[in-house]
């Protein structure tokens, strides 16, 4: 970023693993899509809190080696014409490998702003660093499913209205 202690960052890569199975069941009225996967990063952008000048900015920085194994699963019913229901469901697991190291200051750790237990009024940068080493990744939630259906009514030469419920649910989502 343009105001960022850290304005530059290296490429992250991924080696990524998947094995799924897609097939149809009950003349083509059922879909079953289901995939087990297994993501090994390296050097796995994330959005850190770094030492600046000015006290702690925001930054993007490569971190540790990464992994995510999980398995994500798409069922799709037609039991009669225009009606079609449906359901997904998803579980990762996460998990950095090792710490990150401040790119400015070279200390192990991230600055954690949000720990009520060690104020960033009242505690200075050093005490108020976390290791991620064995902590799950940002912005991945554990587990994650929707509901659906939705009916479909031909209106001829007017197009169709089509009628959808909808239910979703996803697990707490760690962003920091």
């Amino acid at each position: 970023g343009f105001f960022s202690s850290v304005p530059h960052y290296d490429p992250e890569s991924i080696f990524a693993y998947e094995l799924g199975y897609k097939g149809q069941f009950f003349d083509g009225t059922v879909q079953l899509n289901a995939s087990t996967f297994l993501y090994v990063y390296d050097a796995i952008h994330i959005q850190i809190a770094v030492e600046s000048g000015a006290g702690v900015s925001t930054a993007v920085v490569n971190g540790p080696e990464a992994q995510s194994i999980g398995f994500e699963a798409e069922l799709v019913w037609l039991p009669i014409d225009g009606l079609t229901v449906g359901a997904t469901y998803s579980i990762t697991d996460t998990e950095y490998q090792d710490d990150v190291a401040d790119p400015v200051t070279g200390q192990l750790g991230i600055v954690d702003n949000n720990q009520p237990s060690l104020p960033a009024s009242v505690f200075e940068v050093a005490l108020r660093r976390s290791s991620i080493d064995g902590e799950p990744l940002q912005r991945v939630p554990e587990q994650k499913y929707n509901l659906y259906a939705m009916y479909t009514v031909p209106l001829e030469e007017y197009g169709a209205v089509t009628f959808q419920a909808v239910y979703a649910w996803t697990d707490d989502v760690l962003f920091d």
